[in-house]
């Protein structure tokens, strides 16, 4: 028997429920409608209707979790046993899937960041809706959200985004309080305000998506060079990437799986890293593609591949710097709960240095002309062309 609950008690006491701990029987045809009926009663300016919903359901969702698995596998060749099953159980963990599709398009009077927001509402609708008629449910955005080459296996259109996937099924276990993002109103910051604190071990930070790599931001990006054992050129970009030391001059990358980059500086011992620019921007994200082992993405962004002086591996000729690196360690770093991350670290002494003069003003490698491209959070970068400077304080 369902028990009626005042509308604020139940925004005080809601909880998702994984996905994974979701069962049948899920929604039927008809309930399914009346959720996405009661979910498309949202803030909808000019009323665009600016979303869709996509439903999965039955063996289409196997079939699409097979495919997508493909691709992940094609991504990451030597992705652990554990972690391909996730990947074979993506659309498979709740009885249903509603995808909530952005279908936000310039419009002369409501900003297209409105209509997503818009599809955003929907989302939270959709979850509440499916609450209400008994049923766990489940906002997750995961890889496939955000790659674009898996659009057609999903039905989502050129043009089109997707705001969420919502699970949603009978909850298999009770329940539980997780730790949530919360407000800490009584700690002082300095200059007022709130502070949101949640723990990364439940991370429940209550957002749409995690706000770690937004946090620990700009990060530069490591543009790496190898030349595999066969000959074969390779290029990549990578964001977890810095210098870490000086005397001796270090650098390092973590590539998240087994990826063409560390194979090759594991048979070679080389590597260099080409200075990501600006005005290489467009070149940089062309070879972040999955290509096959054996394809050259210098090839695939029309780039200038040239053998280092010191090292055989190449850079980017078109970059304004590059580095030339012996490889010193490799290693898969631990959690403090002793799991082996899916992470590879590389570590590199640079050898030499390459620079092309016109980055070079008044005897330094100017930073304006340059303008250094970094990651942010998200799928967000910036550039450092926009310097000041600070003189270190002496005691």
């Amino acid at each position: 028997m369902k028990t009626e609950i005042k509308l604020v008690d139940y925004l005080a006491s809601r909880r998702s429920i994984p996905a994974f701990q979701m069962g049948e029987p899920g929604p039927s045809k008809a309930e399914v409608a009346e959720m996405l009926k009661l979910a498309s009663r949202v803030p909808d300016h000019g009323k665009l209707a600016p979303w869709r919903f996509i439903v999965y359901r039955g063996e289409e969702r196997a079939r699409i979790s097979a495919e997508l698995t493909k691709m992940a596998l094609a991504a990451k060749p030597d992705m652990p046993e554990e972690m391909i099953k996730v990947e074979e159980a993506r659309l498979t963990r709740a009885p249903v899937v509603v995808a909530v599709v952005s279908k936000a398009a310039p419009h002369f009077k409501i900003p297209e960041w409105e209509q997503q927001m818009s599809a955003g509402a929907v989302c939270l609708n959709l979850l509440m809706a499916a609450n209400a008629l008994g049923y766990a449910s489940n906002w997750l955005t995961e890889w496939y959200a955000f790659e674009e080459r898996a659009y057609p296996l999903l039905g989502v259109a050129p043009g089109e985004k997707i705001a969420g996937f919502i699970h949603i099924g009978t909850a298999m276990v009770p329940p539980t309080e997780r730790p949530q993002a919360r407000t800490r109103g009584d700690r002082h910051l300095g200059r007022g305000g709130r502070l949101m604190f949640y723990d990364t071990a439940g991370n429940g930070h209550g957002l749409p998506h995690d706000p770690f790599k937004a946090i620990v931001s700009p990060r530069p990006i490591g543009w790496i060079g190898t030349r595999g054992a066969d000959g074969a050129l390779n290029l990549g970009p990578y964001s977890f990437f810095n210098a870490i030391s000086d005397r001796p001059k270090l650098v390092m990358f973590a590539s998240s799986g087994y990826k063409d980059s560390v194979r090759n500086i594991e048979a070679t011992g080389e590597f260099t890293a080409s200075f990501a620019s600006r005005n290489l921007s467009e070149a940089v994200n062309l070879t972040s593609v999955a290509a096959p082992h054996g394809e050259s993405e210098f090839e695939i962004a029309g780039l200038t591949p040239v053998e280092g002086t010191l090292v055989k591996a190449p850079f980017v000729g078109e970059a304004f710097a590059a580095l030339e690196c012996r490889m010193t360690e490799i290693f898969r770093p631990k959690g403090i709960d002793g799991v082996v991350s899916d992470s590879y670290v590389v570590i590199g002494a640079v050898v030499g240095i390459h620079i092309r003069e016109e980055a070079i003003r008044d005897g330094r490698f100017d930073m304006a002309t340059v303008k250094p491209l970094a990651r942010l959070g998200y799928m967000d970068y910036c550039d450092g062309g926009d310097v000041f400077e600070m003189m270190r304080p002496v005691r």
